[in-house]
């Protein structure tokens, strides 16, 4: 996955913020299943990521004027945060219906969950933030994003076998 387009949210008036995410995340997976019922299996899988980067630069082009707030390009200055999950993730899943290779069609779907661990945050800015106490503030936020450790996942499948194969 990767997402790098550059947003520019136009506030009021003469006012906008750009957000410029880079998200980016490869791996590995790896995965073992158990057939409970002909049309039911549970699997345990991992994910390794060999990259994973989620991040985000907050700037304003010309200012920001808000509700009566006002900051101009130099006051508000840049955020940049990054955030991090841990690079192995367990899974578990399962999986409702087959895939037959004596059939042309199968129809699956699957329902899984994965533990991305606890996040770290990194938080660099200038401007207006500085005179903030919100470093202070990042430990008890990555303690309230733990409960987000959780990440759901639902598949549906549909595989078309191009050679019959014969029974």
């Amino acid at each position: 996955m990767n997402f790098r387009q550059i947003l520019n949210l136009n506030l009021e008036e003469n006012s906008s913020l750009n957000l410029k995410p880079n998200f980016l995340s490869y791996g590995l997976s790896m995965q073992a299943e158990k057939e409970l019922k002909d049309w039911l299996q549970i699997y345990v899988i991992s994910r390794a990521f060999l990259k994973q980067k989620w991040h985000l630069n907050l700037s304003t082009p010309n200012g920001i004027n808000l509700n009566g707030l006002q900051l101009e390009t130099e006051d508000f200055g840049q955020i940049d945060a990054t955030l991090q999950w841990w690079r192995i993730q367990p899974g578990i899943g399962l999986r409702f219906g087959k895939e037959n290779p004596l059939k042309r069609f199968n129809i699956s779907a699957s329902v899984a969950t994965f533990y991305m661990g606890s996040p770290k945050i990194n938080l660099n800015y200038e401007g207006f933030l500085e005179t903030t106490t919100l470093q202070d503030a990042i430990p008890q936020l990555e303690h309230n994003m733990r409960n987000y450790s959780f990440y759901p996942a639902i598949n549906f499948n549909l595989t078309y076998n191009l050679i019959k194969t014969q029974e």
